[in-house]
């Protein structure tokens, strides 16, 4: 009777395949900075991008609509330059992004460390994200904000903008902290076992 089961040596022996060198793993994260600058510089629009990011993640979005920006004391509305410089503002769920292509969010991460610092110089801003979702901490309100999932550095920064997360989720009947979990896992930040130990303080928080 053939046997159901192997152990590690007698399955490696019953199926000898060697994995060829040329065998290379394929990311799903098509999202590439180099080519990301390549196309915010073919625009030569690399300050007014560089502004709608800053707008767009400390006011925000809603809706698919994007807003306005006021740009050397002119209202600037963002549909209108976005699709005049190719930014994608009409995403799906099931939408293919090309490595250098140009999205609302894709420009918030590309300028993230810009946002930041944008923050840093004016402390009397606080995010959209800071103000109605978080607890409302000083000491993370310049990490708070869209896009800041791919620059914070350590726990206790991912703690808080997951916390963020998980109580927007928890209001508006959505599931964001999954991608934000993803994303910190990816880079390393937090592993499963700290979001295990996350979602417990949030569920003792909320009883």
């Amino acid at each position: 009777m053939p046997q159901q089961y192997y152990n590690q040596n007698s399955l490696l022996s019953l199926a000898p395949i060697a994995v060829p060198s040329q065998f290379k793993l394929l990311t799903t994260d098509t999202y590439n900075e180099s080519m990301i600058w390549d196309s915010i510089q073919k625009t030569g629009e690399e300050q007014k991008l560089l502004c709608s990011a800053i707008q767009t993640a400390i006011v925000g979005t809603g809706n698919k609509v994007v807003g306005s920006m006021l740009y050397n004391d002119i209202e600037i509305p963002l549909s209108s330059f976005y699709q005049s410089v190719n930014v994608n503002t009409m995403l799906t769920i099931n939408s293919k992004i090309e490595p250098g292509e140009l999205t609302v969010r894709r420009l918030q991460r590309f300028f993230r460390y810009h946002i930041k610092k944008y923050l840093e110089d004016h402390t009397a801003v606080y995010s959209y994200l800071y103000k109605k979702f978080s607890i409302k901490d000083e000491k993370y309100r310049t990490i708070c904000f869209p896009g800041a999932e791919h620059m914070v550095e350590n726990k206790d920064e991912a703690h808080y903008l997951y916390d963020t997360y998980k109580r927007l989720d928890h209001r508006a009947k959505a599931s964001i902290s999954e991608r934000i979990q993803r994303v910190l896992i990816a880079r390393g930040v937090c592993t499963l076992l700290d979001f295990a130990e996350f979602d417990s303080i949030f569920i003792a928080k909320l009883t």
